[in-house]
């Protein structure tokens, strides 16, 4: 569901996998976001991690992600933030930011 909702978004914004600087999945489990990038063609270490500390945070997940993300790193003009979840594998969905 992930990896339909991102290259669907992806296709959208008119850009590639490459072109992502950072990819802010869901942080159900580590399996599914390496298995999005390898899906998807996106470099694993463009992946916010939080899960490790945090947990699958569930409708947090993303927001704790990007605050600690740029917490650690800022974020910058020019920047692709690819954000994407599932919800028990039926729904999902993902965006584009340009920052």
């Amino acid at each position: 569901m992930m990896s339909a909702c991102a290259t669907r978004a992806l296709a959208d914004a008119g850009i590639g996998p490459a072109d992502v600087s950072r990819f802010v999945p869901h942080q159900a489990n580590v399996r599914i976001f390496d298995a999005v990038c390898d899906n998807l063609g996106i470099d694993p270490s463009k992946t916010v991690r939080t899960i490790e500390e945090h947990g699958n945070s569930s409708a947090a997940a993303i927001p704790l992600s990007l605050s600690l993300a740029y917490k650690a790193r800022s974020f910058v003009p020019g920047e692709k933030l690819l954000l994407a979840a599932a919800g028990a594998g039926m729904t999902g969905g993902a965006v584009l930011l340009s920052i």
